[in-house]
């Protein structure tokens, strides 16, 4: 248990290093001999309780390591960690970027209505080059589709937040 111990202490040395605090969840490789791997394997719960552990990869020294992880030799192992995402940090992302889309569909609503009214301008003088409001129709259609892509971002998104 002595050994089983050490790692622990290695283990959360290297979150300090990393700046991980006790309460964000990693996700932990370790690659080892087939011995330190059975340690791990046997004392797998205690060590993702103890160490806020959400994923845990056991590597044989052979095999490939992951990629993405910070490493940590010691011993003869590596050990890998990597910090998760909480799904609240998600979730809050995600609600960013709903906000982002919707100021978007506003900003290119008040410019449709910037446009429209433009051509209405245009329209009521009779010496308007006809090329100057086809263009200006052409960008009202544009805004247009702009908006339903938006539209349409912004509802997708919605759906996937709800369920």
């Amino acid at each position: 248990m002595v050994r089983l111990y050490e790692l622990f202490e290695v283990i959360l040395l290297f979150r300090l290093q990393l700046d991980i605090k006790k309460h964000q969840k990693i996700a932990l490789f370790v690659k080892a001999d087939p011995n330190s791997l059975t340690l791990f394997e046997k004392h797998q719960t205690l060590i993702n309780k103890l160490l806020n552990i959400q994923e845990l990869s056991l590597i044989r020294l052979h095999e490939a390591e992951p990629q993405g992880y910070q490493q940590e030799h010691h011993q003869g192992m590596i050990i890998g960690i990597k910090l998760l995402t909480s799904t609240s940090t998600a979730s809050k992302s995600k609600k960013v970027a709903l906000q982002e889309l919707e100021a978007q569909y506003a900003q290119q609503g008040e410019y449709l209505t910037y446009l429209r009214t433009m051509i209405a301008n245009l329209s009521s003088f009779g010496g308007v080059d006809s090329e100057q409001l086809t263009a200006k129709k052409k960008e009202v259609e544009e805004v247009k589709l702009r908006m339903d892509s938006l539209l349409l971002q912004i509802q997708k998104m919605k759906i996937k937040g709800s369920c």
